[in-house]
């Protein structure tokens, strides 16, 4: 973990995301359960329940002032959940700081258990004793901001690989008809410097290939 932080004054909640249902598990420095693998439906009142739990622990046991919250990237599956935690007010006092942890990295690191059990949910405990010995390497969550370069980022080569799509299967169809269409050289192609801007060109260079 980059940032700088009192490790014996932090709650490190662990959530092991899943389609339906998410398993959460907190831990002290100690290594002492405050919430043990307790499952938590993948629903807008899921996550209100998973943040009444953690708030819980915290204003039960004053030794806590920060909390440290981890979880695996795993798609679309725990983006809500994120952004949900990373801005919760409850929250805020004790400088919420949500992960979201490559699950490569966590796989390693369960290896590194000889006795660790398979209960369903072994995975949240994992997570939140990654957090504990200070293995997190990745910036805290910033969902509003991610979420949005990330889709218009997307959006962008979406399209770029419609117009490529559709510019091929275009000049396939103009071979058809035009054979002589492939022989032109550069600067006489109607469609070298923009296809979608100049179909004025195009109407030209088709009536002096019929003729």
């Amino acid at each position: 973990m980059k940032e700088k932080i009192d490790y014996l004054s932090t709650l490190f909640v662990g959530i092991d995301i899943a389609s339906r249902i998410h398993v959460i598990s907190a831990l002290d420095f100690n290594q002492q359960f405050f919430i043990k693998m307790k499952p938590v439906e993948n629903t807008q009142e899921g996550a209100v329940l998973l943040e009444s739990l953690i708030v819980d622990v915290l204003t039960a046991n004053h030794q806590f002032k920060y909390v440290v919250i981890g979880m695996e990237s795993t798609g679309f599956y725990g983006v809500h959940l994120a952004n949900f935690l990373s801005s919760s007010e409850l929250l805020t006092p004790f400088s919420v700081r949500v992960y979201c942890l490559n699950p490569k990295e966590v796989k390693n690191y369960k290896k590194s258990f000889n006795d660790i059990g398979k209960n369903d949910g072994i995975d949240s405990f994992v997570i939140a004793d990654f957090a504990r010995v200070g293995r997190i390497s990745s910036k805290p969550w910033r969902g509003s901001q991610y979420l949005a370069l990330q889709r218009l980022t997307r959006h962008r080569m979406h399209i770029t690989e419609c117009i490529a799509r559709e510019k091929t299967y275009m000049l396939n169809n103009i071979f058809l008809k035009f054979s002589e269409y492939a022989l032109l050289r550069n600067g006489e192609h109607p469609f070298q410097i923009n296809m979608v801007l100049q179909p004025r060109l195009f109407l030209q260079s088709s009536q002096q290939m019929r003729t």
